[in-house]
C-alpha cells in the first residue's frame, strides 16, 4: 500500500482542484489512474471537491474477474466501463472526465473548437466535439481514437475527457481547455458591443 499512497494523494489533490476550478459541480465527473493491472477510480455519486481516500476504489484492468461491489465500500463510477476500455486500448495512465460549463456551452454550437489564446500551443489545432447519446460516454472507439490523437476531447452537451501520463497532466490539459473556452465565450460576448 505504501506505493499506492502517493498515487491516492495526487488523485485527491487533482479531484479537489477540479472542483475548486469549477470543472465539475455536485457529484459530476470522475477520474482514474492505471497502476499495473489495477485501475484506481473515483466512486459513483461522490463529489470530487470532498473526495476521500475511501472513495477511490481499486478495480481490475480486465473485467475477467469483476470485483463484487459487496467487497467495496462503494460502487465504481458509472463511467468505469469507458475508463477500462480506454486503458485497454491505449498507453494512457490517467483519465479525467469532467463537466466544465464553458466547454459544454460551446459544444452546443460547434463541431470543433479552435483555441485562439496563447495556450493553443498545448492543444491540437482543432479540438474535436464528439456527439454523444445518453447520460454516459458513448461510442467508445471514436472517443478513444480522438484521445489517441489529441489527449483531450469535448463531448457534445456532456463534458470533456482528458488523458495523460499522470493525473496532473490530464488536469492541466482540462483546466487550460476550460480557460480557453471561457475566453472564447467572453470574446463572443464582447464582440456584440461597439
Amino acid at each position: 500500500m505504501d506505493k499506492i499512497e502517493p498515487l491516492i494523494r495526487e488523485m485527491l489533490e487533482v479531484a479537489h482542484l477540479c472542483f475548486l476550478r469549477g470543472l465539475v459541480s455536485g457529484t459530476s465527473g470522475n477520474l482514474s489512474v492505471r497502476k499495473g493491472n489495477t485501475i484506481w477510480i473515483s466512486a459513483s455519486g461522490t463529489c470530487l471537491g470532498t473526495l476521500s481516500e475511501r472513495e477511490i476504489l481499486p478495480i481490475p484492468l480486465k473485467n475477467e474477474h469483476p470485483v463484487s461491489t459487496r467487497s467495496l465500500q462503494a460502487k465504481p463510477s458509472s463511467e468505469c466501463p469507458f475508463h477500462r476500455y480506454l486503458y485497454e486500448h491505449s498507453s494512457f495512465q490517467a483519465i479525467l472526465h469532467l463537466h466544465p460549463p464553458y466547454c459544454i456551452a460551446l459544444s452546443f454550437y460547434l463541431s470543433e473548437f479552435t483555441p485562439e489564446t496563447s495556450e493553443r500551443s498545448y492543444f491540437p489545432e482543432r479540438i474535436q466535439v464528439i456527439p454523444q447519446s445518453g447520460p454516459n460516454i458513448s461510442d467508445y472507439p471514436y472517443v478513444v481514437k480522438a484521445l489517441m490523437q489529441d489527449r483531450i476531447v469535448i463531448l457534445k452537451h456532456h463534458g470533456i475527457v482528458s488523458a495523460g501520463e499522470d493525473v496532473k497532466e490530464a488536469f492541466y490539459l482540462a483546466d487550460a481547455l476550460e480557460h480557453t473556452a471561457r475566453i472564447a465565450f467572453l470574446k463572443r460576448v464582447w464582440a456584440q458591443f461597439p
